[in-house]
């Protein structure tokens, strides 16, 4: 697949109806925003553009273990099922992948569920508390199945 655009023609439907906007240099601004007449809208399915790297409010409570989102290959009826529990999630789409790796730009995507981005620095987005009394625990469940038409 070398020099071809594979992650373009994946189809991505999202369970978040928000997202966090970021500056020039990737850090998101401390906005959460709708994505309604966006180019982030993916709360119905459609191609995602491989260019994306920009982290999503995912829909629900943080915590509870709900979708979190879809992505399907058309051509090959390959489908990634995703649900987590963190409140957002990172989704990239593999523009920097050649970048001195094995692979090249475009091979693959990302759907990373996380806290949001610079989320210390930022007082209204959830951060994480690590500590004896506050351990890490989330869960990510990824399902791999077939769409049927």
């Amino acid at each position: 697949i070398a020099g071809n655009r594979q992650s373009g023609r994946h189809m991505l439907q999202l369970y978040a109806s928000r997202y966090t906007p970021v500056n020039e240099e990737l850090i998101p601004t401390g906005d959460i925003l709708p994505v309604d007449d966006t180019a982030y809208d993916f709360c119905h399915p459609r191609r995602f553009d491989q260019s994306l790297d920009i982290n999503f409010v995912t829909d629900g409570s943080p915590g509870k273990l709900r979708p979190v989102g879809d992505v399907w290959d058309p051509v090959s009826g390959r489908k990634l099922s995703v649900r987590a529990t963190a409140p957002g999630v990172q989704v990239y789409g593999g523009a920097n992948l050649g970048a001195g790796g094995k692979y090249p730009s475009y091979a693959g995507f990302c759907l990373e569920p996380q806290y949001f981005p610079d989320s210390p620095n930022q007082t209204q987005f959830a951060a994480p508390v690590i500590d004896p009394e506050h351990p890490y625990h989330e869960i990510v469940e990824y399902s791999l199945g077939a769409v049927i038409s």
